[in-house]
């Protein structure tokens, strides 16, 4: 794929900005990029407004947002180096797949996937649509977002139909909801994908949940999730255990 010509432009520009914390004039990041002013001047107006940069006195400066992103992913980093042992022991004890999952700009970011040895793996469906209403993670992040956040999301679910079972209305959706905060995990039992079972259950910090930690494999439960259920609970509480040492 060809690279973007205008993206490009914008993050060496604020790869500039990033070097110079007293901020830089327009003209002297269109020389540093060896572009035209006016080009130069329209992607730092539209990064402006999208507060990724801001402006005082004719200089332009790193923003708001772009801190937030940065905070965002060394939070993350710092987490993952902390509880990737605990991962990696649940996969080998329990012989399944085990995740760590993350809701972010309202999708869900797998942002730790590991597989036992012997695991048969399902590809997941790659779709420009939202799947959280079919996804274990999904509806743990979901039951216990803040209220707005949980409606913005709602507003941009369609409930695709992935299997015969999976939930295919906003109502049936927040009564799942519901069981899941009162039960304190959630199950995806072939919701998603007619060979697949998920459970997943939350991961605090100083007790709002920051994350998901989901066990998922064929046959990951026969009849009953309960004592399958117990076995990710568990690990989830070791998980935000771990939080409390992280300065997130």
């Amino acid at each position: 794929m060809k690279p973007n010509r205008s993206v490009m432009r914008l993050l060496q520009a604020m790869d500039y900005l990033a070097e110079h914390k007293k901020g830089a004039a327009l003209s002297e990041i269109a020389h540093a990029l060896g572009e035209p002013k006016t080009s130069v001047y329209d992607l730092l107006v539209t990064a402006v407004n999208m507060k990724y940069l801001r402006r005082h006195n004719r200089k332009f400066y790193i923003g708001k947002h772009a801190k937030i992103v940065g905070d965002m992913y060394q939070e993350k980093q710092a987490l993952l180096d902390i509880v990737t042992p605990t991962l990696k022991e649940a996969v080998s004890t329990y012989n399944v797949s085990v995740s760590l999952v993350f809701l972010e700009y309202g999708n869900l970011n797998y942002c730790f996937s590991q597989h036992p040895d012997d695991a048969v793996l399902v590809a997941r469906q790659d779709a420009p649509y939202n799947f959280i209403h079919a996804s274990a993670s999904g509806k743990v992040l979901l039951a216990w977002s803040p209220p707005e956040r949980r409606a913005e999301i709602l507003a941009t679910l369609d409930y695709r139909k992935f299997t015969d079972r999976t939930i295919s209305n906003e109502t049936s959706f927040l009564e799942e909801l519901e069981r899941v905060r009162a039960q304190g995990y959630a199950v995806d039992n072939r919701e998603y994908h007619y060979l697949l079972q998920c459970i997943s259950a939350p991961v605090r910090k100083s007790g709002e949940v920051i994350a998901s930690c989901s066990f998922s494999g064929l046959n990951l439960f026969l009849h009953s999730p309960e004592e399958m259920a117990q076995h990710v609970v568990e690990t989830a509480n070791q998980l935000s255990a771990m939080t409390e040492e992280l300065d997130l």
